[in-house]
């Protein structure tokens, strides 16, 4: 149904800055008090395990900050207690896709959250035993999966391009969708309606203009680093010019 689509459209659209982390815990906190958290839950551990082996490291990574921001900020809200039994289901089998994983980042933040929730007793002791248990067991039983000692996380221009495109694309989407509003409501007489809409629209594409710029800086960086990895991006640039070609000529129309 919509509501399930809506869902895994915020799940792919995941990234790993805090606008994206706090946006997305926000959505599922409302929906949520709605009654939905178990749907929510079940979607968060669904949407992972449809992923391919090279993109489950990081995105887990995210999901896991994901739960983590929504079990912090939600505390005081009625859904609280249906989400953290919900996830009380999945994350054992999380941690244990945590600890098997060669991906720097994830296991790291996945420790550092389960740090984070034992010093807070957001669970009970045995429950976070567990979860670290089922982490080192993985570990242990996979050194084959170890990070390599010559292991280097890419450069902090490819994180921020990347980061940014992500953003740039989702922006894009959102303005999009407030730009069919606009043409569904224009000519139907409900004035107040359509200048809300208009006015929604505005603040989108000032955003995704703003998102645009941040994207070009990063791009320009990574453009610094090019040697072996040049045609890498040559294949993805007709992909990104498309993007930007898109954005201007939307802004062009509406700002």
């Amino acid at each position: 149904n919509s509501l399930i689509g809506e869902i895994d459209h915020m799940l792919r659209n995941l990234s790993g800055t805090g606008d994206s982390i706090r946006g997305t815990a926000s959505s599922f906190l409302d929906y949520g008090d709605l009654g939905r958290e178990a749907l929510l839950v079940e979607r968060w551990d669904e949407y992972y395990s449809s992923l391919d082996k090279h993109q489950q490291g990081e995105q887990l990574a995210f999901l896991i900050f994901l739960a983590n921001q929504i079990l912090q900020s939600g505390t005081k809200r009625k859904c609280w207690g249906n989400f953290a039994k919900a996830f009380m289901k999945v994350l054992p089998r999380a941690f244990q896709k945590a600890g098997a994983s060669s991906h720097a980042l994830l296991r790291s933040q996945a420790i550092k959250i389960l740090n984070i929730w034992k010093d807070s007793k957001l669970f009970d002791l045995q429950f976070l035993n567990q979860l670290q248990s089922n982490f080192d067991s993985a570990k242990d039983e996979n050194p084959e999966d170890m990070v390599p000692e010559n292991f280097a996380p890419p450069p902090k221009e490819m994180v921020d391009f990347a980061t940014t495109y992500n953003e740039l694309a989702s922006w894009v989407e959102k303005t999009e969708s407030k730009e069919r509003k606009v043409q569904e409501l224009n000519g139907t007489g409900r004035d107040s309606e359509l200048q809300a809409a208009i006015s929604d629209l505005d603040k989108a594409l000032r955003t995704q203009s703003h998102h645009r710029v941040n994207f070009l800086q990063a791009l320009s960086e990574v453009f610094t680093l090019m040697d072996n990895t040049q045609m890498k991006f040559m294949i993805a640039y007709r992909r990104i010019n498309n993007l930007l070609e898109k954005i201007e000529k939307n802004e062009r129309e509406f700002m």
